[in-house]
């Protein structure tokens, strides 16, 4: 159990939220603060802070599911939507009327009604902070996954060249057609090195020659500049929780983290999507204010979930097509002509946007598929997989390596799930975890042959 004492850094990270929070609103410039604010809308905003608020002190984890969970909906369901709707911003030139903030408002108490009913009846309070392990790999293993990993670095520069590496305007691999197979190989390139380095460094726990080796090629296949944001904030921030494993669970370091991504480096990397490192060199680069960081497409998702709504009572729910599109990824647009684009995608053409490159969060993605049914589905299976997840593992008897290994980036693919849209999140979390199930497969074998591997 977490000392008493931590009841202090508890504390103190509730200030330093309170306090984030009034710089924000303070910062808004008093010439754009919208006239004719509805007491309604901002009463339910101040409901899903103080919920959004509430959890997360409440959670006693150094990180969880649960806590990512709500961080997401302070920041992307209360900070980010409040300030577009004080400054009457209209994300995507699409304007929201209030009663349409307060009907998206009173869907997302609903679904946290959902995610609490079922947290707290599988929830239990027992956990073990200091559960940490080490892995016992044969070094023949050891020496194929390496090999494997510098592979996929040749790969990559073959494709891109090493300053097409840098940039994500330029860096894009075509190994096939579709665009779903040549998603997973480009992906499995980028995570299979991140699997060799956690082979490496969690045999002893320290840093040598070849874990270090293997984290300069990470680094370099998920550049910051170069790769979705998304992707690569599940990336690190799962090989920073597992690398400094002490320090996070001694302290509130994650809830630092998630403030700082998500309000200084989340919006400063959407400028590299369509510049490269040359431009920059030669323009420089120009940190936004905070409004205008909030008042900018990053943060879309809560405007994406309006914009549902209205979808829905235009042309009515879709009936699962788009969740069987995302189930079903796999399966190749050339046998499946007619395959549902991302939800997102379908919502706004509907209304008249031409650029679909846009969220679409998984309450909306609940309500698209099967209406207010949808949600309550969406949110049960949501909070089971969670409250299940952080209970096996912060337990004491978590013998499971393998979540081990895989929960710390789950933190990042939550965020992704979140935020959707869905299709994409499924086919990231699918390529992240095809290392991991192959190296299960291989344990299983080596198993039933008498031989463990790990």
């Amino acid at each position: 159990m977490i000392k008493k004492n931590s009841i202090n850094l508890i504390n103190i990270t509730y200030v330093m939220l309170l306090i984030f929070l009034v710089l924000n609103l303070l910062s808004i410039n008093n010439n754009n603060i919208n006239r004719s604010v509805d007491s309604f809308v901002l009463f339910t905003f101040l409901l899903i802070m103080c919920i959004s608020l509430f959890e997360i002190i409440k959670d006693k984890t150094p990180y969880s599911l649960n806590k990512t969970f709500w961080y997401y909906n302070l920041i992307f369901n209360f900070f980010a939507p409040i300030i577009q709707y004080l400054t009457n911003y209209n994300m995507w030139s699409y304007k929201l009327e209030s009663n349409l903030y307060l009907s998206t408002n009173i869907m997302l108490l609903f679904s946290f009604l959902i995610y609490k009913l079922v947290y707290k009846s599988v929830n239990k309070k027992d956990i073990n902070i200091n559960n940490s392990f080490l892995l016992k790999i044969p070094s023949v293993y050891l020496a194929i996954m390496f090999i494997l990993s510098i592979t996929c670095y040749g790969l990559a520069v073959s494709q891109v060249g090493f300053f097409g590496m840098l940039s994500r305007a330029e860096n894009s691999y075509h190994f096939f057609n579709d665009s779903t197979i040549n998603t997973i190989i480009t992906h499995l390139i980028k995570c299979i090195p991140v699997y060799t380095f956690l082979l490496f460094f969690l045999k002893n726990r320290k840093l040598n020659f070849w874990s270090i080796t293997m984290l300069i090629i990470i680094l370099m296949l998920n550049f910051p500049t170069s790769t979705t944001r998304f992707w690569m904030g599940a990336i690190f921030i799962g090989l920073f929780l597992l690398m400094f494993r002490k320090l996070v669970n001694k302290a509130r370091v994650y809830d630092i983290l998630m403030l700082v991504i998500f309000t200084i480096f989340f919006p400063m990397l959407y400028a590299f999507k369509f510049n490269d490192i040359e431009y920059f060199l030669d323009n420089g680069f120009e940190l936004e204010s905070i409004v205008e960081s909030y008042n900018s497409v990053d943060y879309d998702a809560y405007s994406i979930i309006s914009r549902t709504i209205s979808y829905v009572d235009s042309y009515d729910i879709v009936y699962g097509r788009q969740f069987f599109g995302s189930v079903f990824f796999l399966i190749p647009r050339s046998i499946w002509p007619s395959k549902p684009y991302p939800s997102g995608e379908l919502v706004v053409s509907a209304q008249g946007q031409s650029y679909t490159n846009v969220s679409c969060p998984f309450v909306a993605e609940g309500y698209l598929n099967f209406g207010i049914l949808g949600i309550v589905i969406f949110q049960v299976i949501l909070s089971l997989v969670c409250t299940k997840l952080d209970q096996i593992y912060w337990t004491k008897n978590n013998k499971s390596i393998y979540l081990k290994i895989l929960y710390p980036f789950l933190m990042g693919f939550l965020i992704y799930f979140l935020r959707g849209a869905l299709h994409p999140a499924v086919v990231y979390l699918f390529c992240f975890c095809i290392p991991i199930l192959f190296i299960y497969f291989i344990s299983v074998i080596k198993s039933l042959r008498g031989k463990l591997v790990c």
